[in-house]
């Protein structure tokens, strides 16, 4: 199926019978290629090289899958044109969903993904065989003192990541700069009165190229990861900052606005693509997603795909951290211990100021909850 220097992606396709549905493959393999009429084309070499083939994969439950493969004169190597390739054109038509995505050896080679992935992050933190904290600086209409402070408070408690909530970008209240610096010397200053190696993580998810420029700023102003909504900045993006070497800091995706493309409905890519494939292909190092038993819908096996495919093989890209949030509390990490073992970032939000009025304390307990729950 897979061709030297091509991908292949799984289509799942409504129709009421095989014969409709061979039909829509047919025409997804040119609308997401050529997007002209076929018996127009004059050359062989362009169905050859750029129409998508296709290969009937199962069916059941009135759903049909195929899988349609394409060589990479189709997509080149910038990662929106693939991701154009494989959902662009096709995302406005009803009853097709992306279930996957595979890539040759060759093809992946243009990728560099992940600069630090799991074991990366792992060796910055010093942190082998336990799952990381990550704790959130909010809520947004804080000031940027308020916010240091909780930066200092979860690091000094043993919080491995500090992260600004996504919605705090460059806001009166805290503007970017400001902030980055007083919540990185907060941080640093937290390390240096307990030996810890906490990292602040700035949210540099911005308009077009102020995302480099900020996480360029960011890390002389003394961060040590940058956060970035890829739906929101592109996919593009995270590759161009994370292909820099002049950031070469760890990329966290956040999933804002993502759910158009996720959720139950006629068309979308399925959660364990876009999080998973997606953002690492792209070159994050940990993705961010709600979790099962949160205050979103996600469910058990949604978040088993999502962190199987955040850390199963891909050629030669660096397996990356899953890393649930949107919920995480004292009582639901005990019961996610088995769902997602060891290589996980828990990210915890409301639940660590909930449960009391100290933040360094707060954060102490749910650092020794991890470890016991793993011992």
């Amino acid at each position: 199926m897979i061709k030297e220097k091509s991908f292949s992606v799984l289509y799942r396709i409504t129709a009421n019978s095989k014969e409709e549905a061979q039909n829509l493959a047919q025409k997804i393999a040119v609308e997401q290629t050529i997007e002209f009429p076929p018996d127009l084309v004059e050359r062989q070499s362009i169905f050859d090289n750029i129409v998508g083939n296709i290969e009937f994969a199962e069916y059941g439950d009135g759903q049909y899958r195929y899988w349609i493969t394409y060589n990479d004169g189709a997509a080149g190597t910038e990662i929106t044109q693939l991701f154009n390739v494989v959902f662009g054109n096709s995302s406005m038509q009803p009853g097709i969903w992306v279930e996957d995505v595979t890539f040759s050896s060759a093809f992946l080679s243009e990728y560099h993904g992940p600069h630090f992935g799991i074991a990366g992050i792992r060796k910055l933190l010093g942190v082998f065989h336990r799952p990381l904290l990550h704790c959130v600086i909010k809520p947004l209409g804080s000031t940027t003192a308020e916010l240091a402070r909780m930066a200092y408070e979860f690091a000094a408690g043993g919080a491995d990541l500090i992260k600004d909530d996504h919605g705090i970008t460059n806001q009166a209240s805290a503007p970017f700069a400001e902030r980055v610096a007083a919540c990185a010397d907060a941080v640093q200053k937290a390390n240096e009165d307990t030996g810890g190696h906490a990292v602040y993580v700035a949210n540099c998810t911005a308009d077009g190229t102020k995302s480099h420029e900020r996480a360029l700023q960011a890390k002389k102003l003394g961060a040590g990861g940058i956060l970035l909504a890829p739906v929101l900045t592109g996919f593009g993006m995270i590759r161009e900052i994370a292909d820099d070497p002049l950031v070469g800091l760890p990329i966290i995706s956040h999933p804002s606005l993502s759910g158009g493309f996720i959720m139950p409905g006629p068309s979308g890519v399925v959660m364990s693509v876009l999080y998973g494939i997606f953002s690492r292909l792209a070159g994050a190092d940990a993705v961010v997603f709600p979790s099962y038993g949160g205050r979103f819908t996600f469910t058990a096996e949604d978040c088993r795909k999502i962190a199987e495919s955040a850390r199963k093989h891909l050629g030669e890209l660096a397996a990356i951290f899953p890393s649930p949030g949107g919920g995480i509390t004292e009582e639901t990490i005990p019961k996610l211990a088995q769902l997602y073992g060891r290589d996980v970032i828990y990210l915890v939000g409301g639940g660590i100021f909930r449960h009391g009025p100290d933040l360094l304390e707060n954060t102490k307990f749910y650092k020794m909850m991890i470890q016991e729950i793993y011992s």
